[in-house]
């Protein structure tokens, strides 16, 4: 897992991230990391395609990219843990279907709200 923290002087608040990782042309890789914390200082987005986690803190962005969806996993469950311990913490928002599948499937599935956890699919 690497990590990188760029100050960036273009980016006053993380709305402008929201509308541009939850449009509807980004919304299908991107979910929303939804906590008690969120605020124009700081928000989180996963994109678990790519394997990568995104925060908005305070004017830096921080991108941190994970080796494997185990990886993955593990980052989203401590930063579900931390939110849990000092704020509230929500759930992952997924914006379609495929999108839920694949945080599910890299073993994040119980992190994201209830009413979007993918359906059990039927076997063949």
């Amino acid at each position: 897992m690497t990590t990188t923290t760029t100050p960036c002087d273009d980016i006053h608040d993380r709305y402008a991230i929201d509308w541009e990782l939850c449009s509807p042309a980004a919304a299908a890789q991107w979910a929303q990391i939804d906590t008690e914390a969120d605020a124009p200082w700081f928000g989180q987005w996963v994109n678990p395609f790519r394997r990568i986690v995104l925060a908005y803190i305070e004017g830096e962005l921080r991108v941190t990219r994970c080796e494997d969806d185990q990886e993955l996993a593990t980052e989203l469950h401590r930063i579900a843990d931390w939110h849990r311990e000092h704020d509230r913490w929500k759930g992952i928002d997924p914006w379609n279907d495929a999108l839920a599948r694949r945080l599910a499937d890299t073993g994040a599935g119980r992190l994201m709200h209830a009413a979007r956890r993918p359906k059990p699919q039927p076997r063949p």
